[in-house]
């Protein structure tokens, strides 16, 4: 497994430890002992930098999202997230690897409906619809931390403007869902798999862990896949066809793409659904 890429942006020791309580405990990740508290807070930070793509934040409501706590947790890939004790009661928020939302069909197969990565919350809006549960798995080795239902909300209700800045962020999450089923039932099969890698592309730039034409891709071919709605079998002749015409040269997980403009109009790609999440967007 590739390592992940390294965080696009130091954090100061000082920066960690400001209005944390909890004790330095510490997790195992990607085989190196970090403090509980530093991976918290860089995964606050990510997430907060990813509201303010879409919101323009006061400094008391940077300073309430930052000091959100909850507790981290390593999860072992291929893992389901909302099986493990007290998931009902918390939202995920990913510091580190990737997770998929999923269905599971009758069939026992499975479709992925969303992918998150870090500084991404997979479940928002299961704060506010707790009936409405995804399920959740680790696509890849991955740390994240769960934060309180009932802190998010208190959290809100002292700062009332941050209701409208998670209201933008899960209104993008509507609007690349939207292309997602676009995606799964009106494009072709190499245009399907176009699409996805520049999606994550831009996703993967924005969040500072790649660029949108030279980055990491840590899914395998099967969950690439449950995400396109096509076989790991025909994922890979698609892989081929793709990198014997020259448009994208894999090594290993990392996918470079040559001539992006060529690619884009293959998978019919226009990142303004993306909105903030997109490379290069700001604020309107």
């Amino acid at each position: 497994m590739t390592q992940e890429p390294e965080l696009g942006r130091n954090v100061t020791a000082q920066a960690v430890i400001d209005g944390l309580t909890p004790p330095p405990q510490r997790a195992v990740t990607d085989g190196a002992r970090e403090p509980e508290p530093f991976i918290r807070q860089r995964a606050l930070e990510r997430y907060l930098a990813r509201l303010q793509l879409s919101s323009k934040l006061s400094s008391t409501e940077i300073e309430a999202v930052a000091g959100l706590d909850g507790e981290v947790k390593v999860v072992r890939a291929y893992r389901d997230i909302t099986r493990l004790p007290g998931s009902d009661m918390n939202v995920t928020l990913v510091a580190k690897g990737m997770i998929g939302r999923f269905h599971l069909c009758p069939s026992g197969k499975r479709a992925i409906t969303a992918v998150y990565m870090a500084g991404d919350i997979a479940d928002l809006e299961s704060a506010f619809l707790p009936a409405i549960r995804w399920s959740l798995t680790a696509l890849t080795p991955a740390t994240i931390v769960r934060i309180p239902y009932a802190q998010l909300r208190s959290v809100i209700v002292a700062n009332p403007g941050l209701a409208l800045a998670f209201w933008h962020d899960m209104a993008i999450e509507a609007s690349v869902l939207e292309q997602w089923v676009i995606n799964l039932a009106c494009r072709s099969a190499e245009a399907k798999l176009v699409h996805l890698l520049c999606e994550l592309g831009h996703r993967f730039e924005r969040a500072g862990l790649g660029r949108r034409d030279d980055y990491v891709l840590p899914m395998i071919q099967a969950q690439i896949g449950d995400a396109i709605g096509l076989t790991d079998v025909h994922v890979n002749r698609m892989l081929g066809s793709l990198r014997r015409a020259g448009l994208i040269k894999p090594d290993g997980r990392r996918i470079t793409i040559p001539s992006w403009s060529k690619v884009a109009a293959i998978g019919g790609f226009d990142p303004r659904y993306l909105h903030g999440l997109a490379a290069g967007a700001s604020i309107n």
